[in-house]
């Protein structure tokens, strides 16, 4: 309240002619002397209409989720309306089945060849460095028998 008393204060300090106007709606006649007792007047009254419009302010607010909560709720209904709606239309139809292998087109089955072909590549390239991998195991273990049995037999 003190800090809201201050504030419309100063306001009145800034702007006299303002308060003049207001002054005139409250019939109160202007004397330097009885200034504290005006300001006081506006003050009180300025705060009493700031109450008053904060309140509407609240209530307008409270009107207004009030009326989201209640649109919410009721697009979720017609979403559940819907739902059910199509669950029945589904139930209502005959299922078809499909067979798998008739309506693939031919760009799909060159794709699953590609694929196929693609995987042998690379199993079989695996394969060959496996190989690689063994013969090079192999071989530097028969270098390295042979050195030893050298240095063996050498001794």
């Amino acid at each position: 309240m003190c800090c809201g008393m201050h504030r419309a204060f100063n306001s009145f300090r800034e702007y006299k002619p303002k308060f003049r106007e207001q002054r005139i709606i409250l019939n109160v006649p202007y004397y330097p002397d009885k200034l504290n007792d005006i300001v006081l007047k506006v003050v009180t009254i300025s705060l009493i209409f700031a109450a008053e419009e904060e309140e509407e302010e609240k209530e307008e607010e409270e009107e207004e989720e009030e009326e989201e909560e209640e649109e919410e709720e009721e697009e979720e209904e017609e979403e559940e309306e819907q739902r059910q709606q199509q669950q029945q239309q589904q139930a209502m139809q005959p299922k078809q089945f499909k067979c798998k292998y008739k309506n693939k087109s031919k760009k799909e089955k060159k794709k699953k060849r590609k694929k196929k072909k693609k995987k042998k590549k690379k199993k079989k390239k695996k394969k060959k460095k496996k190989k690689k991998k063994k013969k090079k195991k192999k071989s530097s273990n028969d270098n390295n028998h042979d050195i030893n049995f050298n240095k063996l037999t050498a001794s």
